[in-house]
């Protein structure tokens, strides 16, 4: 008989858990650029990037503060004096989480899958995935920047005309011709932060393709839907046996 320990290295998530996991929300008059559209000039950025903060001076902000207990029924109001927290994460209850360089990892799978998503969707103008609207037309025209992308106001009504980046019908033939090869040919990459990758070595220990592999693997084995959970324990049991036995 032995005492098995284990520990919290870190977590792997997308971009709305790391609000679960963090406690400093990432959404909200806070987070969107839009409340701070003055600072998108048109100019080059040549600011430093703003600080990291520590674990400890994290807690020193967050012990102060009282949050509501979780629960449907309770006012989610936020004081002032919170800026975006919205609880303190029960991960800092560990008493080494405070002093760990990397406590959360955003996911690459996720990531990659949005990135994407919305860069194909804006080149090939799809409606419904192009970032491409006619609301970040006007807010382009609103803010006074890349005039090029204003709306064509030539005629009565103005008119969304194709942007520069988006593809001709032939040229998207070509495209899907090129993206067809391309993922017959796919190899994962790192495209971690090199802060990040240097903390934590190769991205492919922090990344959840094998688990959702795993995960689809597991809900093949399901033949019983009422127990499912047994239905895995079984299947898995038996691998396990073929596997070592």
């Amino acid at each position: 008989m032995f005492t098995l320990r284990a520990a919290v290295m870190w977590t792997v998530n997308d971009f709305s858990a790391y609000a679960m996991v963090s406690g400093w929300s990432t959404k909200g008059y806070m987070t969107c650029p839009r409340e701070k559209d003055k600072e998108f000039d048109g100019n080059t950025e040549r600011r430093l990037r703003p600080r990291e903060w520590s674990g400890d001076e994290i807690l020193e902000q967050l012990n102060p503060l009282d949050f509501a207990p979780f629960g449907k029924t309770i006012s989610r109001t936020r004081p002032s004096t919170h800026m975006n927290w919205t609880h303190k994460p029960m991960l800092f209850e560990l008493p080494y989480w405070s002093k760990l360089k990397l406590r959360h990892n955003l996911d690459v799978m996720h990531v990659e899958k949005n990135v994407f998503d919305t860069l194909v969707g804006t080149i090939l103008d799809i409606e419904g995935k192009t970032k491409d609207t006619i609301k970040a037309r006007l807010d382009l025209e609103r803010m006074g920047i890349r005039r090029g992308l204003w709306m064509n106001r030539d005629s009565d009504k103005a008119r969304r005309d194709l942007a520069f980046f988006s593809m001709k019908p032939n040229d998207k033939k070509e495209f899907l011709k090129l993206y067809r090869l391309f993922l017959h040919n796919y190899d994962a990459h790192d495209g971690s932060l090199p802060e990040e990758a240097l903390l934590a070595g190769p991205v492919n220990y922090r990344w959840m393709y094998p688990i959702e592999r795993l995960l689809k693997e597991l809900k093949k084995s399901v033949r019983n839907r009422v127990k499912p959970e047994r239905s895995i324990i079984e299947a898995w049991v038996q691998y396990k046996s073929l596997t070592f036995c």
